[in-house]
């Protein structure tokens, strides 16, 4: 979920959406890429019991999920994404 703004269109016909953190996400992005480094608190998980099934006081009716936060996942998506497209234009990847 972005913060959106609706802008009137030049026309005055309609309107669009501009997003508003983007240009400062994608600032963020491209310098954690020169520097090299994720931030730690990213690297963090919360866990969460989820149950499975059997009785709900035995610790084994429950497995743990991993929470971890928007940006760490938006960055690594872009990442792989970029990733993968340069390795498929410069032929990298054997078989594509």
């Amino acid at each position: 979920m972005y913060a959106v703004y609706r802008a009137s269109r030049a026309n005055g016909r309609g309107v669009d959406a501009v997003h508003i953190l983007e240009p400062y996400i994608a600032q963020l992005f491209l310098l954690l890429y020169e520097r090299a480094c994720i931030p730690k608190d990213w690297k963090l998980a919360k866990l969460t019991p989820l149950y499975k099934k059997g009785l709900l006081l035995d610790p084994n009716s429950y497995r743990m999920l991993a929470v971890r936060g928007t940006l760490y996942r938006m960055y690594a998506n872009v990442t792989r994404s970029l990733l993968t497209s340069w390795c498929t234009s410069a032929r990298k990847i054997p078989g594509t």
